[in-house]
């Protein structure tokens, strides 16, 4: 469990370099990505995957790679990322 904590350690940090680094997103997009970026953040901390409400916060980050794919390749693929990395811990 150790690995995949640190593998989404470095999926969360990639994700915020990506939103810093975006100049054309929506304000909704952004501000989704950044609160469960926030809560993936909050979970690390306390070291308590247990802490997360799990299935709201895959989909919304899913939902949120699927809804700007076409004109963000880039962060979607390293939301789907986050993703993965959160369902392989059972969040």
């Amino acid at each position: 469990m150790p690995e995949r904590l640190t593998h989404l350690r470095e999926v969360v940090a990639e994700l915020e370099e990506q939103l810093a680094s975006l100049e054309s997103i929506d304000a909704e997009t952004v501000s989704l990505l950044q609160d469960a970026t926030r809560e993936i953040q909050e979970v690390l901390q306390q070291q308590g995957a247990e802490t997360l409400e799990q299935e709201p916060l895959a989909e919304r980050l899913q939902h949120a790679a699927e809804t700007f794919q076409a004109t963000h390749p880039t962060l979607s693929g390293v939301v789907m990322r986050a993703v993965d990395a959160l369902r392989q811990l059972g969040i």
